[in-house]
């Protein structure tokens, strides 16, 4: 770290005016050099440096929509300082070591089928000294299969370091914009968020009337007959779960997770 206690007085930088306007000139960019670097090497590596973080951070977004597990966890350095937090109306998690996120992330995408997405980056900030980056961006993700088509807006922020000569992530927070909006797709998942929030207390018939009144308010979403179906599920309720499943295919033909779950129960 640079100690500015040295940097000159105003009594200093008279004295460079008297000698002239080209001696100070030559004076002053030598300080800059001697206490900053040269500015025009350090503007081309971090352009360089930005590049390289860019692509590895669009790759870790699309390897996780694409379920390529590999990938996905090659961004992340494992260890045990590493953060996962996670925000949107009504629901936060924080996950701090890669050994408490890791494992059940490469389990859970793993077992999961790929949807057709598409993927836009914008609004993107990127700040980069030697060994840290930092960046945030708008990510906008569409499911193209769902129906009615899903289309997600979120706020990313990323820390990575660098180790070893590579960039590895070491930070996410994912925050859903959208959800702090007041629109029909936002009260819609707060709704489903409150009855999750309820699955996850282990209170399903609870979970099961919100889902349900989230139905009927949106009649022609999906999602809430598939929650409804898992919470008949977790109460052993194996005909209704089907039965609700069946419900929810008939508006989402192709959500292919829902029709593996169907299948486990017929």
């Amino acid at each position: 770290m640079k100690n500015f206690s040295k940097i000159p007085s105003w009594n200093h930088f008279r004295f460079l005016h008297s000698l002239g306007h080209l001696k100070a000139t030559i004076i002053l960019a030598l300080f800059a050099t001697a206490f900053c670097g040269n500015p025009f090497v350090n503007y081309a590596q971090q352009s360089a440096e930005q590049k390289k973080i860019k692509e590895i951070i669009h790759a870790g977004i699309t390897a996780y929509f694409a379920k390529d597990v590999s990938a996905w966890e090659s961004q992340w350095l494992q260890e045990d300082e590493v953060t996962r937090t996670l925000l949107s109306n009504g629901y936060y998690s924080n996950t701090k070591g890669w050994s408490n996120f890791g494992p059940e992330m490469i389990k859970t995408l793993g077992e999961s089928t790929t949807e057709p997405f598409t993927l836009e980056i914008e609004n993107e900030v990127i700040y980069t000294d030697k060994h840290l980056a930092w960046a945030e961006f708008d990510q906008i993700l569409t499911l193209t299969n769902r129906k009615p088509v899903y289309k997600e807006v979120s706020r990313q922020h990323r820390v990575l370091t660098k180790k070893d000569g590579e960039w590895k992530v070491i930070s996410q927070i994912t925050i859903n914009k959208q959800t702090f909006e007041n629109t029909p797709e936002a009260i819609e998942s707060s709704l489903l968020m409150a009855g999750y929030k309820m699955l996850e207390a282990e209170e399903a018939k609870k979970a099961f009337e919100i889902f349900k009144m989230t139905s009927q308010l949106y009649p022609e979403s999906a999602i809430p007959h598939f929650l409804m179906a898992e919470s008949c599920t977790r109460e052993g309720d194996k005909a209704s779960a089907i039965k609700h499943y069946k419900n929810g295919l008939n508006l989402d033909p192709d959500n292919e997770r829902a029709k593996k779950q169907l299948a486990e129960l017929e």
